[in-house]
């Protein structure tokens, strides 16, 4: 009706007519006074009610071709792409790698203050910031690679100098401290992760026995030699 939408209501007048799902039937007023103008010469036709919001077919097919009825299209498809591939790869590892230094969370990407930053130093790379979903993708591809890699070079560097494998057995809470993984890294040089795994419910000795014997079977099918298992022999790690 070319009127603000705040004036819609406006202009609509009821018609008189019982009301539909307890809502009134209304007509548009600007339909009313053309059709009751007399000097009007393109003779417009009667005012009608137009039920079950009907639409216009014309309309339908027109936009049928080119949006989905699954999801809503997003503008940036609109656009090229800013970076190749081989940019966009190396745009995500700078930014995975910038996001470990400062241990930050995948949601930082998410965040007005990181895309305000972006768009102030450069308005092309705001657009390649990755979404918090895709970069938890992003981080499994490449963790996987580089867990391959480390396991790859320890095993062969076990090969070479007929080395074995120690095996630290503790909560993670403990491992992480400072001082143990400098003690562990002065004594045998490497430290490798190799998983974390819930003991359960059960916090007995004999279930942390089970589950280091589990580990240490896994390890050894994989072809890992055992040279020992070292523990600081406190908590849960004394009574296993």
């Amino acid at each position: 009706m070319g009127r603000a939408q705040r004036f819609e209501r406006k202009q609509l007048a009821k018609t008189g007519l019982p009301d539909i799902g307890k809502r009134p039937q209304l007509v548009c007023k600007h339909c009313l006074a053309a059709y009751g103008d007399k000097a009007r010469n393109d003779d417009p036709p009667a005012p009608k009610i137009v039920k079950n919001a009907a639409r216009s077919n014309t309309v339908v097919e027109e936009v049928s071709s080119t949006s989905s009825d699954k999801h809503q299209r997003l503008i940036r498809k609109y656009f090229d792409k800013v970076f190749s591939e081989d940019e966009l790869e190396e745009s995500e590892r700078l930014l995975i790698q910038f996001q470990a230094d400062n241990c930050l969370p995948d949601r930082c990407v998410e965040k007005l203050s990181t895309l305000r930053i972006f768009i102030f130093l450069n308005k092309a790379c705001a657009r390649a910031i990755p979404k918090r979903k895709q970069l938890t993708r992003i981080l499994d591809k490449y963790s996987n690679v580089e867990e391959e890699g480390q396991l790859l070079a320890l095993s062969n560097r076990l090969e070479f100098s007929g080395g074995r494998l120690n095996f630290l057995p503790d909560v993670w809470q403990n491992i992480a401290k400072l001082h143990l993984l400098e003690c562990m890294l002065a004594l045998f040089g490497t430290i490798v992760t190799y998983g974390l795994f819930p003991t359960g419910s059960r916090h007995d000795g004999i279930a942390i026995a089970e589950q280091m014997e589990y580990v240490m079977i896994e390890i050894k099918s994989k072809g890992w030699e055992i040279g020992a298992v070292v523990t600081d022999n406190a908590g849960q790690c004394g009574r296993a």
